[in-house]
């Protein structure tokens, strides 16, 4: 599991795949082998060999992190109301989680009949978003993200003064720039 890890963070999915998979047969009930797994597929974009990963994963310990994975999975997949389904979940086991509220906004936006579900979940991540930021006012990615939640509800003004913030911490962080093009084009 160890080496796995080491693979995957030097990038190398195909060799931490494998690493997974032995650890899968050694411990056939290993929750973390198949959510590491599970993982490392999502990043080789083989997110249909990923999805009974995660769902083993679950069905070993369910936790928010093994809903997560498997709403994540599916999202990617365009399987937007299975996707929900997990994101609930998961909201249900770590309530004071922004980024799963926020996945789950994400998840009624695009989920065929679920669209006026999404403001509320993402009310409940600006709200975590804005608790967590009281302790890290730096997190130039957490901002983001909030500024990206208030966007997604059409808020523009507090929107753009999180999005401001964020890129005032970290210009050129790579997912700090990405999301200040989501919102600018969201608001075009």
């Amino acid at each position: 599991n160890l080496l796995g890890h080491f693979y995957f963070n030097q990038g190398r999915y195909a060799d931490a795949a494998e690493m997974f998979s032995q650890v899968i047969k050694l411990a056939p009930d290993s929750l973390y082998g198949y959510s590491n797994l599970g993982g490392t597929y999502v990043r080789l974009g083989r997110y249909s060999d990923a999805i009974p990963m995660f769902e083993r994963s679950a069905s070993i310990r369910p936790t928010a992190t093994a809903y997560s994975n498997l709403a994540t999975a599916y999202f990617n997949r365009r399987r937007f109301i299975e996707a929900a389904s997990q994101f609930e979940k998961a909201a249900k086991l770590d309530e004071k989680n922004y980024a799963i509220w926020g996945n789950l906004g994400d998840a009624y936006y695009w989920a065929p009949g679920m669209r006026s579900q999404a403001p509320d979940a993402y009310r409940k991540a600006i709200a975590l978003g804005e608790e967590a930021a009281k302790v890290n006012p730096r997190d130039a990615i957490l901002l983001s993200r909030v500024a990206g939640y208030y966007a997604m509800n059409d808020e523009r003004q507090p929107a753009l003064g999180y999005l401001n913030r964020a890129l005032g911490i970290l210009p050129n962080e790579p997912s700090v720039r990405l999301k200040a093009a989501l919102i600018h084009n969201h608001f075009k």
